[in-house]
């Protein structure tokens, strides 16, 4: 499926796919590591390899629309448990992205759920 320039949620799906790139290669240079190891992961580089190829899927699903709704609701379902594992990490109360909060992959995670309610049909 082409991206219709007309239409803004597609717009939003390829930015949206996009935005998973940079966390993509954080985590193939093993950079996250630490904060899976805080987050409690039983196995923390296996758990970090797993969430970045969720990441691949859901950014391959989102950009060239394949799969469209299941990839968003895969998105949505691993950025929700990102937050998750932010508050064990950060604290119960920690809102504020710039300050090891939720904001950011909640932000996502509500965009993930309105591609994928848009595309419920289309996919």
């Amino acid at each position: 499926m082409a991206v219709e320039l007309s239409n803004p949620i597609d717009w939003l799906r390829v930015m949206c796919g996009l935005f998973f790139l940079p966390h993509i290669m954080a985590k193939l240079a093993r950079l996250p590591l630490g904060f899976f190891q805080a987050a409690g992961f039983p196995a923390p580089a296996w758990a970090m390899y797993g969430a970045a190829l969720v990441e691949m899927l859901v950014c391959i699903g989102l950009v060239f629309a394949v799969a469209t709704s299941a990839a968003a609701w895969l998105g949505a379902a691993y950025l929700l448990c990102a937050c998750v594992a932010l508050l064990k990490v950060g604290g119960q109360h920690r809102w504020l992205w710039n300050l090891g909060g939720v904001e950011y992959p909640a932000f996502w995670a509500a965009v993930c759920i309105a591609i994928a309610m848009t595309h419920r049909t289309a996919s």
